[in-house]
């Protein structure tokens, strides 16, 4: 009897139609798992990636229209449209912007660039310029 060394056999086990769709299931939970690795392995606080820096920096200076206004008027205005023109030039169009005059913050939030998903919420105090972020899905 001699024995076969080294040759490999191509076995093809008979898949039914109910056998496929599993195999394309699994297929695509792989890639769903796959994905979501890279989402979470992608790293980094958020607020902290390249968008969410940038954002940061052109709402920063609004912040500080808002101390400044405050100071002249000893109260916060109604609508950030009254910064302009004696504060700033003009508002950003991008991050869209929110004041929360009770609560004292201003605010904005935007979708990531991939490889992350979601949504991350940015906040900062008046009258601090360090931003606080949160990300969710």
């Amino acid at each position: 009897m001699a024995a076969d060394h080294g040759t490999k056999k191509n076995i093809q086990w008979p898949m039914t139609e109910c056998g496929r769709r599993e195999v394309v299931m699994l297929h695509r939970v792989i890639s769903v798992v796959a994905v979501s690795g890279l989402c979470a392995c992608s790293g980094g606080t958020p607020g902290h990636d390249e968008m969410g820096l940038k954002y940061q920096k052109r709402a920063t200076p609004v912040l500080q229209a808002l101390a400044l206004y405050e100071r002249d008027h000893s109260s916060l205005p109604d609508s950030l449209d009254e910064l302009t023109p004696a504060y700033l030039n003009r508002l950003p169009t991008q991050p869209e912007l929110s004041l929360d005059a009770k609560s004292r913050q201003l605010s904005f939030t935007y979708a990531p660039s991939l490889p992350r998903i979601g949504k991350i919420n940015c906040y900062a105090q008046l009258g601090d310029e360090q931003w606080s972020c949160q990300g969710y899905l």
